[in-house]
């Protein structure tokens, strides 16, 4: 039978096809996690204690809106990474 099989039982006893179904519960493998960000509260402070110490005027001395935007995506990508890794 493979994971999750149903069936019909037959039975000459009576007129009823009683029904079944076997459901086989496998653990994940966990050496094979997909990667995934643990967003906990630890790390949750930590980012928030990283981004006040952040230099900003990189984004902020910037003419060109376009540069700004770049610079603080850059900024806070780098931040959530650092942080939030997998």
């Amino acid at each position: 039978m493979r994971n999750g099989d149903s069936c019909l039982l037959y039975y000459d006893l009576t007129d009823h096809l009683p029904n079944y179904t076997i459901v086989i519960k496998t653990r994940p493998d966990y050496k094979e996690r997909s990667m995934t960000r643990v967003f906990s509260k630890a790390n949750k402070e930590n980012f928030a204690n990283d981004l006040p110490s952040t230099e900003w005027s990189m984004v902020f001395d910037q003419q060109d809106a376009n540069c700004a935007c770049k610079a603080f995506s850059a900024s806070v990508r780098d931040r959530n990474s650092g942080n939030f890794g997998f």
